[in-house]
């Protein structure tokens, strides 16, 4: 089961980003150029290039309960630190060539080599607990290090052909992915059991001291074509086949410390393991298109053919096992757009699709890197197929600036990979992944800004928010099926004024939180919560195009465990000079994270435990910047006006909250 995950802060770096690591602080130094010219007047070549090096530390505080069956409970408390890079090249190239009116080809390759280092290390103190005692059962300690070089090369070749007659076209295009990754990880590992009566010393002990080393290997190939037909002025039909053929290899080698000769050389032929996959596919679509002057729609289908085949060498039998599977699936589509009139619309989607297991999840291999939760992959998977509905409607009054959003999402999805937890013995549990049917989730979100009727307050508004989502996801729970039951529920509204010709803006929002978790196995995880957010924010443009801003953020949670149910006031503060021609600069100076209170807290519920996470994040810090606008967007206008969300949006999305 995914589970349900909040975020307690808006704080830290990475939000939005594409980084390679969850959490912590981030140091990263990137750089870039970028190439676009017309070689010849028929060939055009584009190419850039990337750089980036991050290096993170992260230091969490954990708190887990977990409920086992017969009302007995344990709680890990567990401190981590751990110490990353990652350096990244990304070379892009595209090179368009218009052979002549009706032809042309576009080809644009991409190569991605990736390098990553890690070393982390944590304690951990399990103690078990019943109705009459409490007392340590499990304490340990880790300390892992691992290497990771990788690269990805991507080509896609694509020939266009336009015939004579308007709409009819075909094109036929080459996708080929090549991958490889090559990791080495060093794992050590011990655990200290207790018995209730022994508690001064370990009955059992599990010393783990490995070396394991992987090497993975990814080709793919997709063949697609394209013809398109005209059925009239306002009508097309589309025809289209594509064949995939993809292949992924996995091979793992782990070795033992020997303490006599001081080497990683012996064998640990459990979990050493050879796996290959190979999927091949054939697709069949056919498409429908209606335009009219309000509104347009899609209706469509596709049949693929695939099969799927799984080869695994294990090393602890010298024997190979085979897997063959083949499928046959259907993807319907449908797309509905109405166009009201030029500030009303509705749109509507439907889409189904296949999702195949990954290699970490068909692997039949024994992943001991958590000494407390073993991994196994299982390669008598079936894929998964999704439905997906998605509606939408939006208005937006440009006189008057009332907007109204709304949007409805649906999703199911049979044959869904999800978890089946066992215990293995006592304290260590076994996780791998299974098939079951009956997941679905559900959401909607609406928000309405309605304007100020006076003529003294124009520009100024009052926003309110709403979002509601339920989730039902399924998991098998020590043999039995548990269903987990989520409701989160959250209401904002929000106050923006518009003052003194546009000088002064002001904005106060609030928005509370509410989510319901219910399991049918472990009842006793079962919770209700509460989340709140607190925000006001000003800025004030003084004489000499001087700007003055702050806003203070104040966040309530409630509900979680002992120590993590803590209030957090964030307050920044700027200065702000523009100058030049136009207020095409800005000198800035600001001073985040006044207080110095800034922290990450998050909760997870999965299918037999809560876990409460503190993570570190920049706390204060001040910054100067300097901004330059090169474009030529006219007199009077912020430089940051054309590289940020409006105020009003900005503040919506503050306070927001989620759950998957």
């Amino acid at each position: 089961m995914d589970g349900v995950q909040v975020m307690g802060t808006r704080g830290g770096f990475g939000m939005f980003g594409n980084s390679s690591f969850a959490g912590g602080i981030n140091r990263s130094i990137s750089t870039g150029f970028n190439y676009n010219n017309y070689v010849t007047p028929k060939l055009r070549l584009g190419a850039n290039y990337f750089f980036s090096n991050t290096n993170n530390v992260t230091e969490k505080d954990v708190f887990r309960q977990t409920f086992y069956p017969g009302d007995s409970t344990t709680e890990l408390h567990q401190n981590y630190l751990s110490n990353g890079s990652n350096q990244n090249h990304r070379f892009n190239i595209r090179l368009e060539y218009l052979i002549d009116s009706m032809n042309s080809i576009l080809y644009t390759p991409s190569l991605n080599v990736q390098h990553s280092e890690i070393s982390a290390e944590d304690t951990s103190s399990t103690y078990a607990m019943s109705p009459s005692k409490k007392y340590l059962a499990i304490a340990g300690a880790t300390f892992n290090v691992s290497d990771r070089s990788g690269l990805n090369l991507n080509n896609n070749l694509l020939f266009r052909h336009r015939f004579r007659k308007a709409g009819r076209s075909f094109t036929i295009g080459w996708s080929n992915v090549y991958a490889q990754s090559d990791v080495n990880a060093l794992y050590k590992s011990l655990n200290n059991f207790y018995d209730t009566d022994t508690s001064d010393s370990p009955d059992r002990i599990i010393d783990q001291n490995q070396n394991a080393r992987q090497k993975t290997y990814t080709y793919n190939n997709v063949v697609s074509s394209s013809y398109t037909e005209p059925l009239g002025k306002d009508k097309l039909l589309e025809l289209n086949y594509a064949y995939t053929h993809s292949e992924n290899t996995s091979d793992k080698s782990t070795y033992d410390f020997d303490s006599t000769s001081g080497k990683y050389e012996i064998v640990n032929l459990a979990l050493t393991n050879y796996f290959r996959n190979i999927f091949e596919a054939n697709r069949v679509g056919m498409n429908f298109r209606m335009q009219k002057k309000q509104f347009n729609y899609q209706l469509g289908t596709a049949v693929q053919f695939s099969t799927l085949e799984n080869e695994t060498y294990f090393f602890t039998t010298g024997k190979d096992s085979l897997i063959r599977t083949q499928y046959r699936n259907f993807f319907p589509t449908a797309n509905f757009n109405y166009q009201l009139n030029r500030s009303k619309s509705f749109r509507l989607r439907y889409n189904g699709r296949t999702n195949q297991p990954t290699i970490p999840q068909l692997q039949n291999v024994l992943d001991q890197s958590n000494p407390l939760q073993w991994r196994m992959g299982n390669p008598e998977l079936k894929q998964e197929f999704n439905h997906n509905v998605n509606a939408t409607y939006n208005s937006f009054d440009v006189l008057t600036f009332k907007f109204l959003a709304a949007n409805f999402s649906f999703n199911t999805t049979s044959n869904k990979i999800v978890n089946s937890t066992d215990s293995v013995t006592k304290g260590i549990e076994l996780i791998h992944p299974v098939n079951l049917n009956g997941a679905l989730n559900t959401s909607s979100f609406v928000t309405l800004g309605l304007p100020f009727k006076n003529d003294k307050l124009k520009g100024s508004s009052i926003n309110f928010t709403n979002s509601i989502s339920y989730v039902r996801d399924v998991s098998l729970l020590y043999k039995q099926k548990n269903i987990g039951k989520t409701i989160t529920i959250t209401q904002g509204a929000g106050i923006n004024f518009d003052l003194l010709n546009e000088r002064l803006d002001l904005g106060v929002n609030a928005s509370l939180s509410y989510y319901n978790v219910r399991y049918s196995v472990n009842t006793s995880l079962s919770e209700n919560y509460f989340t709140q957010a607190y925000s006001a924010d000003f800025s004030l443009t003084l004489p000499g195009n001087i700007i003055v801003g702050s806003d203070f953020d104040y966040y309530v949670n409630s509900g979680r465990a002992d120590g993590f149910n803590q209030s957090l006031p964030l307050w920044n503060a700027s200065i702000a000079l523009q100058f030049l021609k136009n207020k095409n600069a800005e000198l800035k100076f600001s001073c985040n994270d006044i207080f110095d209170q800034n922290q990450t807290i998050n909760r997870v519920a999965y299918d037999n435990y809560i876990e409460d996470t503190r993570t570190n994040v920049i706390r204060r810090y001040f910054m100067i910047g300097l901004l330059f606008n090169l474009n030529r967007v006219g007199k009077n206008v912020n430089p940051q006006q054309h590289m940020s969300l409006p105020k009003q949006i900005e503040r919506a999305l503050r306070n927001l909250r989620f759950a998957n």
